[in-house]
């Protein structure tokens, strides 16, 4: 595996986790301040590594299916959607190898 894809995965990972610890967070039946705040520390967090794979180009066909799979699977379960430009810069940053 290169490196480029060691740091994709090692974002997707990251992603994850923040988006876990969100949800945990937001599960807590009494959250306390410091949860609240909590939440929106991770909630500025995952933004922005949202916005890095985003704008993260795969080098490989492999890659660019992992990248639209993990994105599906995001917003299906966040039950979000992607703003016209993000949806822009998400294809975009797969056009190279389509």
């Amino acid at each position: 595996m290169d490196d480029e894809l060691d740091d994709f995965w090692a974002l997707l990972a990251q992603h994850a986790q923040i988006i876990a610890t969100i949800d945990n967070l937001q599960a807590k039946s009494h959250p306390t301040i410091e949860d609240k705040q909590e939440i929106k520390i991770r909630a500025l967090e995952e933004q922005s590594l949202r916005e890095r794979l985003l704008d993260f180009k795969p080098t490989s066909n492999a890659g660019g299916q992992t990248k639209l799979l993990y994105f599906t699977l995001l917003l299906a379960k966040t039950e979000t959607f992607l703003d016209d430009q993000a949806m822009e810069r998400l294809m975009r940053s797969l056009d190279h190898i389509l």
